[in-house]
């Protein structure tokens, strides 16, 4: 119905219900600068399915029926998709407006499904402002259009004391909003015409607006309503914004958020101004990582710099990930204060109360990284309570497993009323664990008692290995994600019975065993004393040339030579450490602990 009625998009749909590949996307004619050659460009299928087909936008709620004791949230029983395109509701008529200030007046503006099937191209990729004050029979393409009706739409501000609209249907039929309305019809009123839209926004510098996609996420929002005075008023499509453009005298941004329609926060800051990176890991009370703690940013001063603007106020919020990391790119010139939360500790410090990030003597400077170092949150997590040792060499029997880990980071979103829970899938790391035992210790593992393993190997992202089985009958090969705290595991992983099988095993990518089975017992790979305290010395073969050293997550620390004494920098943990020996032809791997 919608699509038929639009000329400058068309679906497009892949593979077929019978083989379960069957998809839906959206393709759409694009001018290449005013009155440039028009072409076809087709949107990734999943910005369909988020951006176009979700049923929720941003804060509002999903209601079943309409609640009429809602002041913010009316629907009146439709949609915002139906009620926007079609305005089928003759007691909420949302295109009377009868508005009138500044000299000007808004009687009526013409149902959105009629109006849209006039544009023939999305837009022309010239990123510029385009005035209010003009007919809606003059645009250029769609989004300029779309901005025009939308300054019609909503043509005044709220009036006083009154509750300001959230749901589209109501914000459309009211006609008063500022930012926040107009975002929240904009993102409504795109999606409705089948244009990839989301809510987007600054929380300290108290603005928001919209983001289309074509290739990428570009700016879009009508600035102020069409009552404003003549110049005042603009549809905003400019690169970032204009927002550096008027700094530093007015925008100044410390962290803008994309929302998806799931409730996970995009940090969109280096779309709008120059950004620094604030980072810091977390662990628990032994060091150990904690994921999926959030990690809420506050910052001052304001949008510009106004010195009765500098409250210490929420800009926007980070999760950790499986190896306890929380980067976080934010906007220069500010100075910056974190607080941490999550159900089981609640808020860190205390609800009121934030740390300190950056010096508040010296706003922050743009392409800088600001390290917050270790931080320690008063929990335990649950862990592996496991005693390994290494598997035979070789054997009649054994096994191939080769394994991916991804991460799904999960939290709740507390500036969603209905609390939303999402779950966001982290590419670039994992981490689970690995070992091999037999079925008496693996009913110790399920009960969380301490077992006995083959080759145990903690916070691993990937692993290839190939496994002699010790005699016995029974074996149980298990990828476990005990030690996370938070955030779930998403596992690809192929294993495989084998026959004559020599052990070698491949950790994130590195190998940690690899020597010829004769040479075994005469190899000594010894650390002492063990545990350490200052330093700690290596007993080595003669042929080795250098011992690489990595933490218990597997980032490397350090690397060393002949004489091989390793002495550890202040700031390392204490706790485990992995010492890798490197030669040409085989690589030696021994653990030493570190208590200071």
């Amino acid at each position: 119905k919608v699509v038929d009625s639009l000329r400058y998009v068309e679906l497009v749909e892949y593979g077929n219900y019978e083989n379960r590949d069957y998809y839906t996307t959206t393709k759409y004619k694009i001018a290449d600068g005013k009155n440039g050659p028009v072409n076809w460009v087709e949107l990734p299928y999943d910005k369909y399915y988020w951006y176009i087909v979700h049923p929720k936008l941003n804060a509002e709620g999903v209601w079943v029926q309409d609640d009429i004791n809602d002041q913010q949230q009316r629907t009146w029983g439709y949609s915002w998709r139906e009620y926007i395109w079609s305005n089928p509701d003759p007691q909420h008529n949302y295109t009377s407006v009868n508005l009138s200030a500044n000299g000007i007046t808004v009687d009526y503006i013409p149902r959105f499904g009629a109006m849209m099937q006039n544009p023939d191209v999305l837009w022309n990729r010239n990123k510029n402002y385009y005035l209010f004050g003009r007919p809606l029979q003059v645009y250029e393409h769609a989004l300029d259009l779309l901005g025009n009706w939308g300054s019609c739409a909503i043509p005044a501000d709220p009036i006083a004391n009154q509750p300001r609209a959230i749901h589209p249907n109501q914000v459309l039929y009211y006609h008063r909003g500022r930012c926040g309305e107009d975002s929240y019809l904009m993102t409504a009123a795109c999606r409705t015409a089948l244009i990839p839209a989301i809510c987007s926004g600054t929380s300290r510098e108290d603005h928001v607006w919209d983001q289309f996609w074509d290739k990428d996420w570009n700016h879009f929002e009508f600035f102020r309503g069409g009552l404003a005075y003549s110049g005042w008023g603009w549809t905003n499509l400019m690169d970032m914004g204009g927002y550096e453009e008027l700094s530093p005298d007015y925008w100044v941004l410390s962290f803008v958020h994309g929302y998806r329609p799931d409730g996970f926060i995009f940090n969109h800051t280096k779309y709008y101004t120059k950004t620094c990176e604030l980072k810091l890991k977390l662990v628990d009370n032994n060091n150990l990582p904690l994921d999926g703690i959030q990690t809420k940013i506050f910052a001052r001063p304001g949008h510009n710099n106004d010195p009765n603007d500098n409250g210490i106020l929420y800009a926007g919020q980070a999760f950790s990930n499986s190896n306890g990391d929380v980067s976080i790119l934010a906007g220069d010139r500010k100075v910056y204060y974190l607080q941490f939360y999550h159900p089981k500790t609640g808020t860190l410090p205390a609800e009121g109360q934030v740390y300190r990030f950056t010096s508040e003597s010296v706003l922050t400077t743009y392409d800088r990284i600001y390290d917050g170092g270790t931080v320690k949150i008063p929990v335990n997590i649950q862990k592996l309570q496991a005693t390994s040792e290494h598997a035979p060499a070789s054997g009649q029997y054994g096994f191939h497993l080769k394994w991916k880990a991804t991460e799904i980071v999960t939290g709740i979103n507390d500036l969603d009323f209905q609390k939303s829970k999402f779950y966001f899938w982290n590419d670039s790391v994992g981490s689970v664990s690995f070992f091999l035992c037999d079925e008496d210790n693996f009913n110790k593992f399920k009960n969380n008692l301490p077992f006995d393993a083959y080759e145990v190997y903690n916070y691993t992202d990937s692993g290839d290995v190939n496994i002699a089985l010790p005699t016995g009958d029974k074996w149980y090969v298990v990828l476990s994600n005990t030690q996370s705290y938070n955030n779930y595991q998403n596992i690809d992983a192929k294993c495989e019975l084998l026959e004559d099988v020599q052990t070698s095993i491949l950790i994130n990518g590195d190998p940690v065993l690899l020597v010829e089975d004769k040479n075994v017992d005469k190899i000594k790979f010894n650390v002492y004393p063990n545990p350490f305290t200052e330093h700690c010395n290596l007993e080595l073969p003669e042929n080795i040339e250098r011992v690489e050293i990595y933490n218990y997550i597997g980032e490397k620390v350090d690397s060393i030579n002949y004489p091989f004494i390793w002495k550890p920098n202040k700031d390392l943990l204490n706790g485990l450490y992995l010492f890798k020996a490197i030669s040409e032809d085989k690589v030696l791997v021994t653990q030493g602990i570190l208590i200071r």
